[in-house]
């Protein structure tokens, strides 16, 4: 697969300066994140369905939940009595 080649080859990630000293090209190493990047990115939109952010959203309730409190609340017409705290 080409991202795994784009992101293995560390052939030119570091150099030689004139005294000898063993240099990282950050240049390089940016361009190649670059280039990795841009391909997960074209994959993500081409096919979002296996490459694409996976959201995932859960949310339980429970029975001693406010929220299903007041629901059950506004369908028994007692809205106004919990809002004023007397409910039943």
């Amino acid at each position: 697969m080409k991202l795994l080649e784009v992101a293995d080859d560390g052939r030119n990630d570091t150099y030689t300066d004139e005294d000898g000293n063993i240099r990282t090209d950050h240049d390089v190493i940016a361009r190649s994140r670059l280039r990795v990047d841009t391909r997960k990115w074209l994959l993500s939109k081409a096919l979002p369905k296996i490459y694409g952010d996976k959201i995932e959203a859960t949310h339980t309730l429970s029975a001693d939940n406010a929220l299903v409190e007041i629901v059950r609340a506004i369908s028994n017409g007692a809205a106004a009595k919990l809002i004023e705290g007397k409910a039943e």
